[in-house]
């Protein structure tokens, strides 16, 4: 069972989704049980159009400081959904700063550390960094996320399964 938060897709709002997973072989099967979009707040909407105009060191701070965020976002999602105890990790893409696909350079802005910190579970994070690295293409993984987590009617439960190449 994991949380999986991705910014990318839209850059005014974070998405959250708790999912349970199940595997048999190759066939993995998902349930979607919980899932949220939230709009930034006047603040980090300003910090993030902007961030192209950081000093590395005011990118550093802002990376930990987004990761605190996302941390204290996430810890308010467990509590709303009373999923204490049942999440086992944390899948965080962050925010898309830079995407180069071309010379296989993605940036995602959200410290996994601070995320770890702050809610104390297992953090993956930098997920389009390595999709691309493994050769994927992500514009076709946003696509992917988006249609599983925001084209569901009503963002209501939904399970399915997928076959997972190798």
């Amino acid at each position: 069972k994991a949380i999986g938060v991705t910014s990318g897709g839209n850059p005014a709002s974070i998405t959250l989704s708790f999912t349970a997973f199940t595997v048999t072989g190759k066939q993995w099967q998902f349930e979607i049980i919980a899932v949220e979009n939230k709009l930034y707040n006047e603040h980090w909407q300003h910090q993030l159009q902007n961030i192209k105009d950081f000093s590395v060191a005011d990118y550093i701070q802002l990376h930990q400081h987004f990761g605190t965020y996302i941390g204290q976002l996430i810890n308010n999602f467990i509590e709303q959904h009373a999923l204490q105890h049942q999440v086992q990790l944390i899948a965080c893409n962050g925010h898309n700063i830079i995407n180069l696909p071309s010379k296989k350079i993605c940036v995602q802005l959200g410290d996994g550390a601070s995320i770890a910190t702050i809610t104390g579970l297992a953090v993956i994070t930098d997920i389009s960094a390595m999709y691309l690295a493994l050769g994927g293409d992500v514009a076709n993984l946003y696509a992917k996320a988006n249609l599983l987590l925001l084209v569901l009617p009503g963002n209501i439960i939904d399970s399915t399964t997928a076959q997972i190449p190798e």
